[in-house]
Order: structure tokens, then sequence, then C-alpha cells
């Protein structure tokens, strides 16, 4: 974008080229950097494919704590937000005096003391992502293979192997130090995914479940708000959204916008069928993942759907691995130019290879994919849809003296909601998983008190 098309923005901009590049994420080498290649579609293709990944699988899930009146409430509001949120990050792309811009390049010219922040955020979200994107393929192919195999392998170590053959067949990928090129896997990618809310559709009951309008009787406050996170979690996309505005040819906030509302409204297309069918066929005891609900044994395009959602969530794994080994970088550098080819080269791959055990390690522990739902979407998701954007414009208002419009105040608005949501959803997350564990060790206890009362009698 030239300086004539900057000056012409809402807000002018307050730092100059030198300031700038001593501000951006340094570069890894003397590599120059490529000329912008990205579309609208192609862009739309990465932001809608980093939001629809396992997030449509959890979202029925949901309902179980809201009811139907509740639950869309909750993702119209939450659709909502993250597309204002988008916006407030294409104000800030549109912003920048250079095409180049980031976490770390925004939070510069704003806040600086934000900068770390921001990027360690950006890991934590990612990072759970990709460990959630591991999980469901993990799961899917595991049972698969074992049905198959008609054997008594264990399905946690086949479980475990195949989570470290996925990390290893998605390597190359993810060792990649920018995302180009990605359309048709992407695309691929809602292919997938969309096979499998058509499964929800096909082989759904709309008598069998308990469904209920209003809040169900078997939940409460605090269930609602461990499970708000999971709406937070499935519309959010917005790691890629500076790299996407960084790549796009001819870059103006029309384009970006129309990025961010043709993605999030894609999302809401494909979200919807994939909570109506499965909550009104299972109710109250529909999975996180509804497709372990349906009967895959017999059923010959279920399996098929397995399969395609393992490669669908595969597909995504790179949107959000590389973001993590971005952010990384920036921490491991501080920030600084690395002028040795060579040993930014070490640095640079010894950080990837971090960054995908990780992620490796912690699916092969986890099993429970609601706990990695919540957990991420109030933690990561909250924090870089909700709270960065909103504050890192609210600091661009002030520091260029621009005047307060209807736009500062809502980001106000969500900026404050959104910090109070933090505490409150994750003490209700972790009073949920403290309530389900002393539930498990009461059963626990009477099932050894009673054992014991029998050997006592015989």
């Amino acid at each position: 974008m030239s300086s004539d098309e900057a000056r012409q923005q809402d807000f002018p901009t307050v730092s100059s080229e030198t300031s700038f590049q001593v501000s951006m994420k340094p570069r890894l080498s003397e590599d120059t950097t490529a000329e912008p290649t990205g579309t609208v579609l192609s862009e739309w293709s990465v932001i809608a494919n980093t939001m629809v990944g396992t997030g449509v699988l959890g979202l029925a899930s949901a309902f179980t704590a809201t009811g139907w009146v509740l639950g869309f409430c909750l993702m119209t509001v939450s659709a909502l937000m993250a597309v204002f949120a988008l916006h407030l990050m294409n104000c800030l792309s549109m912003n920048s005096k250079t095409r180049q811009v980031s976490w770390y390049t925004v939070s510069g010219l704003y806040c600086p003391w934000a900068k770390l922040v921001v990027d360690i955020v950006v890991i934590v979200k990612c990072a759970g992502v990709a460990v959630s994107y591991l999980q469901v393929a993990g799961d899917m192919l595991s049972m698969l293979l074992v049905f198959w195999s008609g054997t008594d392998f264990s399905q946690s170590t086949v479980r475990s192997l195949i989570i470290v053959a996925a990390t290893l067949m998605m390597a190359p990928t993810c060792m990649a130090k920018e995302l180009k090129s990605t359309t048709l896997v992407n695309v691929l990618a809602l292919v997938t995914i969309s096979y499998c809310v058509i499964l929800g559709c096909v082989y759904s009951d709309v008598d069998a479940g308990d469904d209920t309008v209003g809040i169900p009787p078997q939940s409460s406050f605090t269930n609602i708000l461990a499970k708000l996170p999971v709406f937070i979690f499935a519309f959010t996309c917005h790691e890629n959204m500076f790299p996407c505005a960084t790549d796009m040819k001819e870059r103006t906030q029309k384009k970006l916008d129309l990025v961010a509302i043709s993605a999030e409204l894609t999302g809401f297309i494909i979200f919807l069928p994939a909570v109506i069918c499965p909550y009104l066929t299972f109710g109250s005891h529909v999975e996180p993942n509804y497709l372990q609900n349906i009967d895959f044994e017999n059923n010959i395009p279920v399996q098929v759907g397995y399969v395609a959602l393992s490669i669908g969530v595969l597909c995504s794994y790179a949107l959000q691995v590389v973001p993590i080994v971005r952010s990384a970088m920036v921490l491991v550098t501080r920030g600084k130019t690395i002028s040795s080819r060579r040993k930014a080269n070490i640095i640079f791959y010894t950080v990837a290879a971090v960054c995908q055990l990780v992620p490796m390690a912690l699916a092969i522990a986890v099993h429970s994919l609601g706990v990695t739902f919540s957990f991420v979407g109030i933690v990561g998701s909250n924090t870089i849809a909700y709270i960065m954007p909103s504050f890192l414009y609210l600091m661009m208002v002030r520091k260029t003296g621009s005047k307060k419009g209807v736009t500062f105040y809502l980001a106000f608005a969500l900026c404050v909601v959104a910090v109070c949501l933090l505490p409150l959803c994750i003490g209700s997350l972790i009073q949920q998983i403290i309530a389900g564990f002393w539930a498990q060790t009461n059963v626990l206890v009477l099932f050894l008190l009673f054992y014991r009362s029998r050997q006592v009698v015989h």
C-alpha cells in the first residue's frame, strides 16, 4: 500500500519506515520479502479453514447446558463479536504505513509492553487448537483401525502411534516460514468438515433426543459459564488475520472486511446443522465430538466420515502450528534480527520442532476433547479474539489522537466484557472438573466398600 493510500485511512500513521522495521518481527535470514499474492478468495479460505475445525464438533455438546434459545443467542453474539474484532484488526492493518503487519508490529506501535504477552497468548491458543486436531485424528483413526483389524490391540496405544505418525507427516508443512498457496488444501478441509456435518444430518432422529427449548433442568449458571468458551472457540480465527492482511494484494479495508464477514458467515452456516441435528438426536448425551455418538461399525458412510474428519483437521493443522512457530521465534530472539543464516536456520528448525513435539505430547496425554475446547476457548480464544484486538484498537485511537466514535466505545465494551469473562469462565470450568473428579472418586469408594463388605460376608 502506498503512502498516499495510507494517508487516506481514518487514522493517521504514527511510525516512520525506520521505526516500523525496528519494531517488526525479525527475518530469519537475508531473504527478501515476497510480493503479496493474496486475493479475497484465497484469504477467505485461510480464515474460514482456521475457524471451521474441531469447533464444529463441540457446539452441539455446549447446547446441553444452554438449551435451544440461549444456545442460539450465544452463537449469534459470539459470531458478531468475532466479526467486530476482525474489523478492529483490519483497521489496525490499514493504519500500518507498510504492508508487513503482525501482532508483534502492531503491539510495538501502540503498546510495546504487550508485544510478548500477545505472542504468548497466540502460542497458547494455537497450541490448544493443534492439540484438539491431533486428538480428533487420533480418536477417529484408532477406532477404525482397531475395528478393521479385528484384533485386541489397545486403542490407546494405536491412538498414540497415530498421533506421532500424523505429527511426523505434517512436519514439513509446519516448517514453512509463511503460509502460501494453501487455497486448495483449505477448500479440501472445508469439504471434509462439511461431509461430517451432512453425516450428522443424515443419521439424525428428531424425536430421539431429550433436547430442551429453555435451559435444561440439570444445568446451572456455572455449567453455562463452563460451556461458554466453546462458543468463543468455535468462531475464533484471528491468529491468521494479520498474515492474511500482509499477503493481500492491493489491500483495502473493504477487502479485509469482506474476508472477515464471509469467513464468519461460512462458519455460521456450517455450524447450524452441526448443532441442530446432533442435539435433536442425542440431546443431553451428545459427545464433544458428535460423530462418536453415531454407530460406525455397521455404517460405511460413517467410517468414511471418520477418515474425512481426520484428513480435514490435519489439513488445518499447519494453520495453527505456523503461528506458534512465528510467535515462539519472537520470544526466543526477543525481536532482534539474526545476521547469520546458519544460526537463524538452527534456531528456527529447533523452535519449530519443539512447537510440534509439545502439542503431540499433550494430545497423547489428554483424552478429553471437551476440556481442551473449554480451556483453549477462554484462555486463548477469548484473549486473542476479543481482548487484544479491542485493547490495541483503543491504544491506537489514544496514541493517534483520533476521534472517539461509535467503534471506539464498542471496542471498549468488548474489551471489558471479555476481561470479565476470563475469571468467571475459568472458575466455573475448574469447579466442573473438580465436581466430576469427586463424583468419580465417590463411585470408586462405594465400589471398594461394597467389595470389602462382600469379602467380610464370605
